[in-house]
C-alpha cells in the first residue's frame, strides 16, 4: 500500500468519513427493519433503582447495540473506547448517537479512564457502555474492570446483546456481526447485576464469571434463533503493532 494512502487512512478526516458512513447505514438498518425488544423489564427495573447503569456488551454486538442505547434521550451515555486508532474510529461513531466517550481500556489509559469515569458515574441519569471482552480480546471473555467499576461507582450492570436473521459476520477477532437492510433484529436486556461496594477478590471472580455466562448464553440463544453458527467464545484475540 503506497505510503500517502496510509497516511491518508490515519488521518481525522478520513476517521469522521468512516463513522459517518456507518452511522448512515445504521440509521439505514434501523427504519428498514423491524425490532423486537426482549426483556425490557429488566431495563425499566434498573431505572427505578435510581443508580448508574453499566451495559455491557461484547464487542462483536456492538454496531447495532449502539443505537439501542442512544435511545435512552434523558440520560446522559457514555461510551468507553480504546485509544487504538480502531477505537477511535468507533469514538467517532458513537458520538453521532447522543454517547459521548471516555478513552482508555484495560490495556492502555486505563487509570485515566477510570479516574474519569468514577468522576462521571454520580447520578442516576448516568448510563455507560463497555466492551468487557475490548479492545484485544479474547473474544466473549470479560478482561476488562467492569466489576471493580460498578462496586466503586455503585452502577447496576445489565447485559445486552443482539442477532438478526440477515447478518453478516466479519472475520475479526471479535466475529463483529453487522446487520443488513431489510431485516428483522432481536435485542435482549440481560437480568440486572448489582455489585456490593466492598467486594471481595473471590466476589469479584464470581461476578465476572457470572457475567461472562449470562451475555455468552443470550447471544448463542439469539443467534441460534436466527439459524447462525455458534461463535466461539475465547477462540480469538489480537495482538497490536
Amino acid at each position: 500500500m503506497p505510503m500517502f494512502i496510509k497516511k491518508l487512512l490515519k488521518t481525522k478526516f478520513f476517521t469522521e468519513l468512516i463513522a459517518l458512513t456507518a452511522a448512515l447505514y445504521l440509521w439505514l438498518v434501523r427504519l428498514t427493519s423491524i425490532v423486537k425488544i426482549q426483556n425490557v423489564n429488566h431495563l425499566n427495573f434498573a431505572n427505578e433503582q435510581n443508580q448508574p447503569i453499566i451495559f455491557a456488551v461484547w464487542h462483536g454486538r456492538i454496531f447495532y447495540s449502539v443505537m439501542i442505547c442512544s435511545s435512552l434521550h434523558k440520560y446522559e451515555n457514555y461510551s468507553l473506547v480504546s485509544k487504538h486508532r480502531d477505537g477511535q474510529t468507533i469514538a467517532a461513531f458513537v458520538r453521532k448517537f447522543n454517547s459521548k466517550t471516555i478513552s482508555g481500556s484495560s490495556s492502555d489509559g486505563g487509570f485515566a479512564a477510570l479516574k474519569q469515569i468514577l468522576k462521571i458515574l454520580k447520578s442516576k441519569k448516568q448510563r455507560l457502555c463497555i466492551t468487557p471482552d475490548g479492545p484485544r480480546g479474547p473474544n466473549m471473555k470479560i478482561n476488562s474492570a467492569i466489576i471493580e467499576i460498578a462496586a466503586r461507582t455503585n452502577s447496576i450492570i445489565i447485559p445486552l446483546s443482539y442477532s438478526a436473521k440477515y447478518a453478516r459476520f466479519f472475520n475479526s477477532w471479535d466475529k463483529m456481526l453487522i446487520p443488513r437492510l431489510f431485516n428483522h433484529i432481536t435485542v435482549n436486556y440481560g437480568e440486572p447485576i448489582s455489585v456490593a461496594k466492598k467486594i471481595s477478590k473471590t466476589e469479584i471472580a464470581q461476578h465476572k464469571n457470572k457475567l461472562e455466562q449470562k451475555l455468552n448464553k443470550m447471544t448463542k440463544t439469539l443467534d441460534k434463533f436466527y439459524s447462525h453458527n455458534q461463535v466461539e467464545s475465547g477462540s480469538q484475540n489480537i495482538k497490536r503493532v
